[in-house]
């Protein structure tokens, strides 16, 4: 049996972590043994994790999070040593590469690259910053297989290296189908109804793109909706004010975060996803799952892959509040978009692509 070490920051509600737990639940346990080892064992999902997957134990020894950082990263290296394959994404991968030389050779070594590097690096912290420099002018070399999630990752990655990078591979972010029926709900439209419910998911920061869409809903008068937008994150405060500004308190509401978010987006007309960026969204396939159209930003990340023009939803310029008025208005057939987002994202075709590499 072949021993695979998932070695990750966190378990926390990002779409990072959530394609993590997905390869981890849907590997098959007769012939994998799956150790997850955590630098930081916390997270929303760490629940949803199935019981054959054994987690390694980390420790918060000090109130430091960085130096805690540190010690349970070097902690987790001996360990990871008893394993046959190595799966790593995020921070703790991109310092893992440099050691694979000297303590990993012998290794099948797997990276997953998270978001588009030339657009995240720009709103990262300085430390971060470094970090990748140094990350994608040597230590990405050292993997075996890296792996993108869409064809502009992967173009993004081919422009910002030195030089060719042979071991790159595209896979698309997986649909876990089954954990996703668990949630379905009955949902009845009411033809009467004038409102349009509208509901996005995702941290609260610069790289969701919410500061635009709330100025682009106050400039519409034609259609009247009700926006709810699910997640955390540093941008809070200043969207509360934009909300105030625009007098949109009635019509737009921060929800904070949810265990079962699935039933929100299965009562909605659309998912608004107004990022400026992406790795490869998977609340947008999720809302495509449950038949929900999407009405997207032109941004880098894969939403032109997913989007079928006026079939499972449209990309515009979210900024044009006219385009996106005209949008609102659109009726689309849920039955169809759901039926092609299975074909398209499920698990069980895409985990194949994984055991390939593993």
């Amino acid at each position: 049996m072949k021993k695979i070490a998932i070695f990750l920051q966190n378990l926390n509600g990002g779409g990072a972590e959530r394609v993590a737990l997905n390869i981890c639940n849907n590997l098959a346990p007769e012939k994998y043994e799956i150790k997850l080892y955590l630098v930081e064992k916390k997270g929303e999902y760490l629940r949803k994790l199935s019981r054959t997957v054994k987690v390694n134990n980390s420790n918060q020894f000090f109130k430091n999070r960085k130096i805690d950082f540190i010690f349970n990263f070097l902690k987790n290296l001996k360990e990871l040593k008893k394993n046959d394959v190595i799966f790593t994404q995020y921070h703790p991968g991109k310092i893992f590469s440099f050691l694979i030389p000297f303590l990993y050779k012998n290794k099948n070594t797997v990276y997953r690259e998270t978001n588009i590097p030339d657009k995240i690096s720009k709103i990262s912290k300085r430390y971060v910053q470094i970090l990748d420099y140094f990350f994608y002018k040597y230590g990405i070399y050292n993997f075996d297989t890296v792996i993108a999630q869409s064809k502009d990752m992967e173009n993004s990655l081919r422009s910002l290296l030195n030089k060719e990078l042979k071991n790159l591979v595209l896979i698309n972010n997986p649909l876990d189908i089954e954990e996703l029926k668990k949630f379905e709900v009955k949902t009845e439209t009411d033809k009467k109804r004038n409102k349009i419910f509208l509901i996005s998911v995702g941290r609260l920061n610069y790289q969701k793109g919410y500061d635009i869409l709330i100025k682009s809903l106050s400039k519409i008068k034609k259609v009247d909706f009700e926006l709810k937008i699910f997640g955390k994150g540093p941008q809070e405060e200043e969207l509360l004010e934009l909300i105030e500004k625009f007098n949109l308190k009635d019509k737009i509401k921060l929800m904070g975060f949810s265990n079962n978010v699935y039933k929100y987006v299965q009562k909605s007309d659309f998912f608004i996803s107004s990022s400026r960026f992406e790795g490869f969204p998977n609340a947008v396939i999720e809302a495509n799952y449950y038949g929900v159209p999407v009405i997207a930003n032109n941004y880098k990340g894969g939403i032109n892959e997913i989007i079928i023009d006026k079939v499972n939803g449209e990309i515009i310029d979210i900024s044009d509040d006219i385009s996106l008025e005209n949008s609102l208005m659109k009726k689309y057939d849920k039955e169809k978009i759901k039926r092609i987002t299975i074909d398209r994202y499920n698990i069980k075709k895409i985990i194949k692509e994984y055991e390939k590499i593993f």
